[in-house]
């Protein structure tokens, strides 16, 4: 009820226990008013340090999927190596079935 009386009706004097909380809505007040009353002043684009790039936002490809598949030098080892992950998964899964079913076939 006190702090309602306090900051509600818009009295100038605020009682003890609020005053640390006045206080503190006068300071943040202030810094919002400061934030909202500077000028910035107009925004830089970066330094492009690229010269071939003319404008912001022009893009570079770093990587091409469709580059790395075709060069099988590049690709190779890659699609092995997931090939060979993909069948020690399956047999992984096969020995868990069968694990299971001999403990269910057993009970």
């Amino acid at each position: 009820m006190c702090f309602d009386c306090c900051f509600t009706s818009g009295r100038k004097d605020v009682c003890s226990i609020h005053y640390a909380k006045a206080v503190k809505r006068q300071r943040e007040d202030k810094y919002i008013e400061e934030g909202l009353s500077t000028n910035k002043g107009p925004k830089r684009l970066p330094l492009l340090a690229e010269s071939r790039f003319t404008a912001v936002g022009q893009t570079v490809v770093l990587w091409s999927l469709y580059d790395f598949c075709v060069n099988k030098r590049w690709s190779e080892d890659t699609f092995n190596q997931q090939l060979r992950q993909q069948r020690q998964r399956d047999l992984l899964k096969k020995r868990q079935r069968l694990s299971e079913a001999a403990l269910t076939g057993s009970d």
